[in-house]
């Protein structure tokens, strides 16, 4: 929930600033080798924040009618889970699974953008936009239980960045079309990619359509297909088995679509 307002200095400069409230959940489910016992045995964390909190502040800039500059921040945000562990496994194993309260910590990245927009022509827009986020917040993965040591897992994700570029074409006063192209830097180390939750550098590339149905309601539809790059990983530091690393190359791809519609009072 964001709270925000803004305020214009002059014709041509707007700052603005704002306040989040957050909350959040979390559920990690995972199976674990239970030798000598048959079968694995399934842990479940769950965890929930109810209050955390942010801020933002914005500049826009247009030092003529079809220039923009524009800047933005975001801050990070400080999660305290607390939940509870259960697990179902092997009785005589029960003192060395997780189980009861449980607490972590984590901290989402800050976000610093910049970005510009020129019209070409009355009915096209050129934008381009560079993202810096500050992943570098998430060194470590730790959560604290009642009944076995604590358990942390180095993430030491590194800062990293998005370009952006898109156009934007106005066919007519209740037609408008979208495109834009985007390159996702990886911020995981190699050694540190694991199935659960998997990253390459990706490109992106999206397209789009609104028709504005009358003054007031609009309808869109938007299509975005994410490229990652093939990654071989084999000095992996993560481990799924004993010492057995999570050696091996990822591949993805994804097709994404949307249909939205808006009405403004």
């Amino acid at each position: 929930i964001t709270g925000e307002g803004a305020y214009k200095l002059m014709d041509n400069l707007s700052v603005s600033a704002g306040l989040v409230f957050s909350f959040a959940s979390v559920n990690i489910t995972e199976k674990t080798p239970q030798t000598p016992f048959p079968g694995d045995a399934l842990i479940t964390l769950d965890g929930k924040d109810n209050s955390a909190f942010g801020y933002n502040f914005g500049i826009l800039y247009k030092p003529i009618n079809t220039l923009s500059f524009g800047a933005s921040f975001h801050s990070q945000i400080k999660y305290n889970f607390t939940g509870t562990a259960t697990t179902v496994g092997a009785p005589q194993l029960t003192s060395n699974f997780p189980a009861g309260a449980i607490t972590a910590n984590l901290t989402t990245p800050f976000n610093l953008t910049f970005g510009a927009a020129y019209e070409v022509l009355p009915e096209l827009r050129l934008s381009a936009d560079f993202q810096y986020v500050g992943w570098s917040s998430y060194d470590t993965l730790a959560i604290d239980f009642t009944n076995v040591p604590r358990v942390a897992s180095p993430r030491l994700y590194d800062n990293s960045f998005i370009i952006r570029f898109g156009a934007e074409y106005k066919y007519s006063n209740s037609l408008s079309f979208q495109g834009g192209i985007y390159f996702d830097k990886d911020p995981v180390k190699p050694e540190y990619l694991n199935p659960s939750l998997p990253d390459a550098n990706r490109i992106c590339f999206s397209l789009g359509l609104n028709y504005k149905v009358t003054d007031n309601f609009s309808a869109a539809v938007s299509y975005l297909f994410i490229r990652s790059s093939e990654l071989t990983v084999t000095n992996s530091k993560e481990f799924y088995v004993g010492t057995t690393p999570f050696n091996g190359t990822y591949n993805s791809f994804a097709n994404l679509g949307s249909i939205s519609l808006s009405y403004s009072l």
